[in-house]
């Protein structure tokens, strides 16, 4: 199946096109500027997805692709900073993917939401039917193109599948993306630069935390399901299992000690209670066939190779 992999010079795009690559499909990789060094040796094209929908339309038919995956967004900083484009490209952008999809017969979308569309803080359970309590740009932008997906579905199609995923991790494919503030890249960089990692938190915040390559395998499953197994089609998509921050950066610590042969502290300002424990439900996706994997030692490895490679 061919797909045009939409924000896949992203981090998380540079991931899952390397995960669909690897798992033998066909990926184009497009955005709005294309980056030679993360193009995995694969069909590039330059996509921006607030374009008209016929120029979309003119992509969509030149790489003759079968299905879209919708990743491109503003991140979590970017959006606070300009939310006015954060909601046009997560909202406007995504109904106009989903217009030229619907014009060129394409019968499936996929879309990466968030889950930070369910709020701030978390309740014991959360699971697809969970009210949805969006109160950052970041969030309420991907709420937007939610919205659309839904209609798309309510209205004939194409069936636009939403995930609404918690934290990836893994190695980015390109070091020149932008994403070092993220909680296990940022630990990384700390142990290889200045050899400790400083929290700027107790660390006693919980999250679901999935790899990047089930997040390729989610993918895949979802593009093979028939319709009918989809149901709604919003999608919990996470790890199966919480840990704290200072967790994250302890298992970072330790890996950074043994390639390093010294110790990495980790500082802290303050030690305190972990936040209450919570289910992130990926239930319907384990009926698709969906099964996790740990393998943030791996990852923590490998990205912290890359960091002493590139010094």
């Amino acid at each position: 199946m061919k797909t045009l992999v939409i924000g896949a010079f992203g981090y998380l795009g540079g991931r899952l096109a390397k995960g669909l690559v690897d798992r033998g499909h066909d990926v184009v990789l497009a955005g709005r500027r294309i980056r030679e060094s993360g193009s995995l040796g694969r069909t590039t094209a330059v996509v921006d997805v607030l374009s008209d929908v016929e120029t979309l339309r003119a992509a969509i038919r030149e790489h003759q692709v079968e299905t879209i995956v919708q990743l491109a967004a503003l991140d979590e900083i970017e959006a606070v900073r300009d939310p006015d484009l954060a909601v046009r490209v997560s909202g406007e952008g995504t109904r106009r993917v989903i217009a030229a999809a619907k014009a060129e017969n394409l019968r499936k979308i996929i879309y990466f939401s968030t889950f930070h569309v369910y709020g701030r803080s978390f309740p014991a359970r959360i699971d697809e039917d969970s009210p949805t309590k969006a109160s950052h740009p970041y969030a309420v932008a991907h709420l937007a193109g939610e919205g659309f997906c839904r209609e798309s579905n309510a209205t004939g199609g194409p069936c636009a599948v939403v995930f609404r995923m918690s934290n990836g991790y893994g190695a980015p494919v390109d070091l020149a993306v932008e994403r070092w503030t993220l909680a296990h890249n940022m630990f990384c960089r700390q142990a290889i630069e200045t050899g400790k990692i400083t929290l700027t938190s107790s660390g006693t915040q919980r999250r679901d935390f999935v790899w990047f390559d089930d997040v390729a395998q989610a993918t895949e499953l979802v593009m093979n399901a028939p319709e009918a197994a989809l149901g709604e089609a919003v999608l919990g998509l996470g790890g199966g299992r919480t840990r704290t921050i200072f967790e994250l950066a302890t298992v970072v610590s330790e890996r950074a000690e043994l390639l390093t042969g010294r110790p990495v502290p980790i500082e802290r300002p303050s030690v305190g209670e972990p936040t209450p424990d919570f289910h992130f439900s990926i239930e319907r996706l384990t009926k698709l066939g969906y099964a996790t994997n740990e393998k943030l030692a791996h990852e923590t490895d490998v990205l912290l190779r890359s960091l002493q490679s590139a010094r």
